[in-house]
């Protein structure tokens, strides 16, 4: 019996060793491996005028943060202006509080003024009178206020603005002798008035206009002492109504003006 394994085997072989080889399919691998970094790397500098690549946001807060620190500086100046005009609001200069006392008294000292008998009593005289007193009364501690400022705010005037050099001194005699010139003519033409009538209301009308002259006086006694040489500088423009502080007997109000009655 014979044995057809061996040629068999041979056979096979034959026939894969001839065959066309058979083509797998190509794979990639790709493995991550995490390595560390160094955290104690050296700082390097960069050369001067290199500029770093930064992302938006990065940018965007830079300049934010620039744009905040502009924004900052102008609101300290701004506080600090605000600053500077609340003193002069809670401090107002001479000049305005004068002028507010010759707007707020003007319109009655006008009424006195062209006061005839026929409108001449005691009661309506009185009712002129104290609408005259309540703004002087007021500004008196106004200008006690000011005693110490400096310069720059005393003499400031109504429409001072920054670096003005102020008022001088014969302008401001000029000022206030016009507001003593203002009330003691008024008072002058009450005198007059009720004199060429005669009776009682002669002596309670200088009664009454005695004691506006007191806080005249006041007025004139707060003023002086902020400006040097305006009691001299006062006299020449407050001596027409000399006659009426005599009449009044304002002795006081003579003397602060280096007058003599």
């Amino acid at each position: 019996m014979h044995s057809f394994a061996p040629a068999l085997i041979i056979a096979a072989m034959a026939t894969l060793s001839s065959a066309a080889p058979v083509g797998l399919p190509s794979t990639s691998l790709t493995v991550s491996v995490p390595v560390p970094l160094p955290t104690n790397l050296p700082s390097v500098p960069l050369p001067t005028g290199t500029t770093l690549p930064v992302s938006e946001g990065e940018a965007k807060s830079a300049i934010g943060a620039v744009h905040a620190r502009h924004v900052i500086t102008a609101i300290n100046s701004i506080q600090s202006d605000v600053s500077d005009v609340r003193v002069r609001t809670a401090t107002p200069s001479l000049a305005v509080i004068f002028d507010t006392i010759s707007t707020e008294i003007q319109p009655y000292t006008e009424q006195l003024t062209y006061l005839v008998p026929s409108n001449s009593t005691i009661t309506e005289i009185t009712s002129i009178i104290g609408s005259i007193k309540a703004p002087i009364v007021a500004a008196i501690p106004q200008l006690q206020a000011l005693a110490g400022q400096e310069a720059s705010i005393i003499l400031a005037s109504v429409d001072a603005v920054a670096g003005d050099a102020g008022l001088t001194v014969s302008q401001v005699a000029g000022i206030v002798g016009g507001h003593v010139d203002l009330v003691l003519s008024a008072a002058g033409n009450v005198l007059n008035v009720t004199s060429a009538e005669g009776g009682d209301i002669v002596a309670d009308v200088k009664g009454v206009l005695t004691d506006l002259g007191y806080i005249l006086t006041s007025l004139v006694g707060a003023t002086v002492p902020l400006v040097d040489g305006l009691s001299a500088s006062l006299t020449s423009v407050v001596t027409p109504v000399d006659s009426v502080m005599s009449d009044l007997d304002l002795i006081d109000l003579a003397i602060l003006l280096d007058l003599s009655i």
